[in-house]
């Protein structure tokens, strides 16, 4: 294929596919299924440096894939797509938003790698770019401040972190209502923040919220929920309610579905519900008092 005309499908197919793929990873019910069929294409397809008329949809295409494997867990899959995406934004003129928005999955993927001290600086140059260009009540901010909480917290920074959380759910709240997926994640960051205070009270409203939404907008098996039910089991444990152990297995059994049995995280949610269920039999072996 002759070089202009190489260029030339390049963009057109570019554009297809940024039209085909769905944005809204989070919120739309069938992202999941249409991301599996589209990755291999959005891959293959931006693999080259892309024509000069489609830069900004490559970059946009790049991110989307990153975020879409970020809510799976293929991290490793992400990271590079994701810092593509970035380089190319970083190298056109006026992409400061779009730079925030590169750099704040990338803030998530590092933190989802277990990489907090790498995951700071990007999440911080984010919220800066952001709140330079965007409005104070934009919810690219809420996102901004709701990563940089959870960072601060896997570095002990929890006093710091607090504040970040609520102002996050405040401005997602107004902005999508007190029942939106966004407003899960909010929700859990911010109990988050309170579990690592050791204030399990106040975290268990806020996990209870979370788990609802969730239960309500996506399906039994959905890796969010796992998440969640994971959290509330954290919650109920620290709040001495040993009934927790039944919710940690399940969120297990859902992280083991959707990511895979070898997963790091896999791996810490089955220990992490084995040894509530170690802990519930303690408790009613020491109930059933001597001689029993």
């Amino acid at each position: 294929m002759p070089d202009v005309a190489r260029a030339e499908a390049r963009v057109r197919l570019c554009r297809a596919l940024l039209r085909a793929v769905p944005h809204d990873i989070h919120g739309v019910p069938d992202a999941r299924s249409r991301w599996q069929v589209l990755l291999p294409h959005v891959v293959m397809s931006t693999r080259d440096e892309p024509p000069a008329e489609c830069a900004e949809e490559t970059a946009l295409l790049l991110r989307l894939a990153a975020v879409f494997l970020l809510s799976i867990g293929d991290y490793g899959v992400a990271l590079p797509l994701c810092e593509r995406a970035l380089a190319i934004n970083e190298s056109l003129e006026d992409r400061e938003a779009e730079i925030g928005f590169d750099l704040i999955t990338l803030a998530q993927i590092h933190r989802e790698r277990g990489s907090a001290p790498l995951a700071r600086p990007p999440a911080e140059r984010a919220l800066s770019l952001h709140q330079s260009c965007l409005p104070s009540d934009s919810t690219a901010i809420a996102t901004d401040l709701a990563t940089l909480a959870r960072i601060l917290c896997a570095l002990g920074d929890h006093e710091a972190a607090l504040p970040l959380a609520e102002n996050a759910l405040r401005i997602d709240e107004a902005a999508y209502g007190q029942d939106d997926p966004y407003v899960s994640f909010d929700l859990i960051a911010l109990a988050t923040v309170h579990l690592d205070l050791d204030d399990p009270s106040a975290a268990a409203p806020l996990i209870d919220r979370a788990l609802r939404i969730r239960e309500a907008r996506y399906a039994p098996d959905h890796l969010y929920l796992g998440y969640a039910l994971l959290l509330k089991a954290r919650v109920m444990s620290a709040l001495g309610d040993p009934t927790g152990a039944g919710l940690a297995h399940r969120g297990a059994l859902i992280l083991s579905k959707q990511l895979g049995q070898a997963h790091a995280k896999t791996g810490y949610a089955f220990a992490f519900a084995a040894g509530l269920l170690e802990r519930r039999g303690q408790d009613e072996r020491s109930s059933d008092g001597p001689g029993r």
